[in-house]
């Protein structure tokens, strides 16, 4: 307790003297630019150079800034926080190892989960990208910024289950290969896979995570829960995700039964998702691929409304038959933004761009007016 309270505040002084520092840098910035901009109203700057002035301060404002983001390991003192490496670094980690290699031979969609040692599971190799290199699927994720949705099931579901050695949600996520720095106890759902070194020469164990649930699979029963509620019932064990999903609400259409249920994906890509089905009674399928609003699908071409599963996952309710679903992700708003920033940046450059011309025509003008007077005296 007494540790923890320390830590908390030396974080503290430590985010005190950052923000103190923030706050004079601010300041700074504030007082240059209103130098150029008084002298610019004054008519002491020329408009050419007043802009010029704000575009420096603005660059040397960035600079401080991103400095920090771009070298963090300059910024806290740790060589191990490096971002940026050089072009040699970049290509041995692309190279495949003997991890890789035996992972890549998997044909069916899957994902793996990284852990450093069964009772540390969400540190280290959890958090590591390597595998990104190789088109790997992790639940580790590839960024330290996560969705929301995602993060919190992280931080709360899944370690409180795996706390009780259940590994349902895991299954839910379609993790077929466990990654493991340290050996996992015998248990009938992990098959040894493979043991051996990386090519760092680091002691790996690969275990086939043998119930893992397909990358889409239907239920016919369900639960209207959302937000902490859904992660509180998730992380209890209440909830057998192979048989029954969680809603954020009513799905619209009763599942009667999802016996004889099949699905196929015959497109899988960052954006759009392509997935034939067949049900003989109406049932939910459920997509193994977290939610976000943006997310659209449609339904044999009509629309077809998606809904959060599991607080992370993405479900439809289908009714009996053969089914074409796309799933395609709404980058409608990211376009208007692309605009809007393109538009404002061409308006600005304009703006620059005609006040240059202004000057210079007026100062040629007035040039011409002063030489006019000297020849009439």
């Amino acid at each position: 307790m007494a540790r923890g309270t320390q830590q908390a505040a030396g974080l503290a002084r430590e985010a005190g003297e950052r923000l103190a520092g923030d706050l004079v840098r601010f300041g700074v910035m504030c007082l240059v630019a209103s130098a150029i901009m008084l002298g610019f109203y004054t008519r002491r700057l020329a408009p050419v150079v007043a802009g010029v002035l704000v575009m420096v301060v603005g660059c040397v404002d960035f600079y401080l800034v991103d400095r920090n983001i771009l070298h963090p390991e300059r910024f806290r003192g740790y060589e191990s926080l490096r971002i940026i490496h050089p072009r040699s670094t970049m290509d041995k980690y692309d190279d495949p190892d003997p991890v890789t290699t035996f992972l890549e031979k998997e044909q069916r969609h899957y994902r793996i989960f990284p852990v450093q040692s069964p009772r540390q599971p969400f540190s280290g190799l959890f958090n590591s990208n390597r595998f990104m290199a190789r088109e790997i699927a992790s639940i580790g994720g590839y960024n330290p910024a996560k969705l929301k949705v995602y993060d919190d099931f992280l931080r709360t579901a899944l370690p409180a289950a795996l706390s009780r050695g259940d590994y349902r949600l895991v299954d839910m996520l379609n993790v077929r290969y466990i990654v493991s720095g340290a050996p996992y106890p015998d248990h009938p759902r992990f098959r040894a896979a493979w043991q051996g070194t990386n090519a760092a020469g680091e002691q790996r164990f690969v275990y086939e995570n043998m119930p893992a649930l397909p990358r889409v699979y239907f239920v016919d029963r369900y639960r209207v829960a959302s937000g902490d509620d859904a992660l509180q019932l998730l992380g209890s064990g209440a909830v057998d995700v192979g048989e029954e999903v969680v809603l954020a609400e009513s799905p619209g259409l009763e599942p009667s039964s999802d016996e004889g249920a099949t699905a196929e994906v015959s497109e899988w890509e960052f954006s759009r998702v392509r997935i034939s089905a067949s049900l003989p009674q109406a049932a939910i399928l459920v997509v193994s691929e977290v939610y976000y609003p943006g997310w659209k699908a449609t339904v044999d071409g009509e629309p077809a409304h998606v809904l959060q599963a599991n607080h992370v996952l993405r479900a439809l309710a289908l009714p009996a038959g053969e089914h074409d679903i796309v799933m395609s992700y709404d980058t409608s708003l990211l376009k208007r933004g692309l605009t809007l920033s393109v538009s404002a940046f061409s308006i600005s450059l304009l703006m620059l761009i005609g006040s240059i011309v202004v000057t210079r025509t007026r100062s040629r003008r007035n040039l011409g007016r002063s030489d006019l007077h000297t020849d009439v005296q």
